[in-house]
């Protein structure tokens, strides 16, 4: 059986081992560059029982013009017209036959694990993280604070979702590094540049919040 994409399975397999939610890669296609993000389903439903991952492809002169698309080893789990229309593939008799070979094309350039990524790659996963999560906004990106995120109904506590870890792991290391370990606590964004604070300063308002709530108690 041909398994164009075979090769999404390992890449997957190896975002689990590092703890990503979204990776990304180059593909060129045309004399065209594109980032692509690759996202697990973890806290997401699945689009179609048979599909791996999501696949975002994103122009790397705008990335804000995309196509996202569910895809398995199989290949990609779209309309042929909706492909044709974005990617500029010309119809013609045999359009199934180049679909194919445009398939094939792509599967080689899917890396088997997750390499350093550049500059342009990160944005592109920092920004398919804002989308993957429904409670945030890809262009928040300014950290204004780290919040307790609450209790459950059943009084368990709230855990930040991963695609808020990744984020910050991108984003806000240093930060990050500091307070990971306690997963009821989010970081907060911001779409202004201006409301952004230095870890100092995020890092005092943590520590006074939560020396009140233990005031309190």
């Amino acid at each position: 059986m041909c398994l164009p994409l075979r090769i999404l399975k390992a890449l997957r397999d190896a975002m689990r081992r590092q703890g990503w939610v979204v990776t990304c890669f180059d593909f060129t296609y045309k004399k065209r560059g594109y980032y692509v993000t690759v996202t697990d389903y973890v806290n997401s439903p699945k689009p179609d029982d048979f599909a791996l991952v999501h696949l975002c492809f994103m122009r790397k002169t705008d990335i804000t013009d995309s196509l996202s698309v569910p895809a398995n080893q199989g290949g990609l789990m779209v309309e042929a017209q909706t492909l044709r229309e974005f990617f500029g593939i010309e119809w013609v008799e045999n359009l199934g036959d180049i679909l194919h070979q445009f398939t094939e094309q792509f599967g080689k350039w899917i890396p088997v694990e997750i390499k350093d990524l550049s500059e342009g790659q990160k944005k592109a996963v920092v920004r398919q993280l804002g989308i993957s999560d429904t409670s945030d906004d890809p262009n928040k990106i300014y950290c204004i604070d780290v919040r307790r995120s609450g209790k459950k109904s059943d009084g368990s506590l709230k855990k930040r979702s991963p695609f808020n870890s990744q984020k910050s792991e991108f984003l806000r290391p240093e930060l990050y590094a500091k307070f990971k370990d306690d997963l009821n606590l989010r970081f907060c964004y911001s779409v202004d540049p201006s409301a952004e604070k230095t870890d100092r300063q995020i890092i005092a308002s943590v520590a006074s919040r939560e020396s009140t709530q233990l005031r309190r108690k």
